[in-house]
């Protein structure tokens, strides 16, 4: 699978090294957390929450942020909803 695109690679290669673009290609391969802010201007926190109950998707409020909440990748695309 590739992880970065070939120029990239090369680009990195070239300016930083083997080793580092090896750690680059591992983050990117990693399974990650997404998150999203809530636009409180065209909707509100809870809504959200409820659809995302509705549809099944896991999520976690982070407290440091009123309006940003945080989902696994690995449930459906929330661009879809």
């Amino acid at each position: 699978m590739e992880v970065l695109p070939e120029f990239l690679e090369k680009m990195i290669l070239e300016q930083y090294g083997q080793e580092l673009l090896e750690k680059i290609k591992k983050g990117y391969s990693q399974d990650r957390l997404t998150t999203l802010r809530v636009n409180t201007l065209k909707t509100e926190k809870e809504k959200i929450k409820n659809v995302f109950e509705e549809k099944g998707i896991k999520y976690k409020e982070i407290n440091w942020y009123n309006d940003r909440e945080c989902k696994r990748r690995r449930n459906k695309k929330i661009r879809n909803i």
